[in-house]
């Protein structure tokens, strides 16, 4: 999911739990769904608050063909923001950005980021071009997944959001320190690309992937 608990004072990212105004994201239209060149679906969604729409977003996710060892998807989020403008914000706690939550059985796991960082005190709120989290697959084995930072993204390298315990969790945050700010009718473009794999993958393997997907020109579906 890519979202922030604080928008204008609005928590789009929790639940409905005590605390800020719930925000929700609210799909309005699919805009595209096309299968060549590369298979990928648009849509349209409008954040709302209060009963207003803060953020209108065009989302796409696009599915390359995978390749022998990895499974891709590319994100792209343009946030556009309504009357009066918008702030982007933590507030205080690191879950914002586009972020993955592991199956229970991946809890207790090992990330790696392309500083070559292990360790997950050290690695969250790291800046880097890309951070992977893995662990145990309840049915055997182990998997993992990689989130790279698009260099045209705002404040590349992000820093990243991971933790093992009581769960685990990566996200890719670039409001881990400063808030975003947005003025009214300004658009906000965020791209990720988010690449799965069983076992393990290792530090040069993310690099060489990240520095091949990064190189290409980027086109629209």
């Amino acid at each position: 999911m890519l979202a922030w608990s604080d928008v204008r004072g609005h928590d789009f990212w929790g639940e409905d739990n005590p605390g800020p105004p719930h925000g929700r994201i609210v799909p309005q239209r699919m805009e595209a769904v096309r299968q060549k060149p590369v298979a990928s679906v648009a849509a349209l969604n409008h954040w709302i608050g209060s009963g207003e729409v803060m953020i209108t977003e065009r989302q796409t996710v696009r599915a390359p063909q995978p390749t022998a060892a990895l499974t891709w998807l590319e994100w792209e989020s343009e946030l556009r923001a309504a009357t009066g403008g918008v702030t982007l914000s933590a507030k205080g706690h690191p879950y914002d950005g586009l972020g993955i939550r592991f199956i229970d059985s991946m809890a207790k796991g090992a990330t790696l980021n392309s500083a070559g960082t292990r360790e997950i005190a050290q690695a969250s709120g790291q800046n880097a071009r890309w951070c992977a989290y893995s662990g145990a697959l309840a049915g055997g084995g182990s998997a993992g997944v990689a989130i790279f930072d698009h260099p045209d993204n705002p404040r590349h390298p992000n820093p990243f959001f991971v933790m093992n315990q009581p769960f685990g969790y990566l996200s890719a945050a670039p409001t881990f320190r400063e808030p975003l700010e947005l003025r009214e009718g300004e658009t906000l473009r965020l791209r990720y690309a988010v690449v799965s794999f069983l076992g393990e993958a290792g530090r040069e393997t993310l690099d060489h992937h990240f520095q091949l997907w990064s190189g290409k020109a980027w086109q629209k579906s």
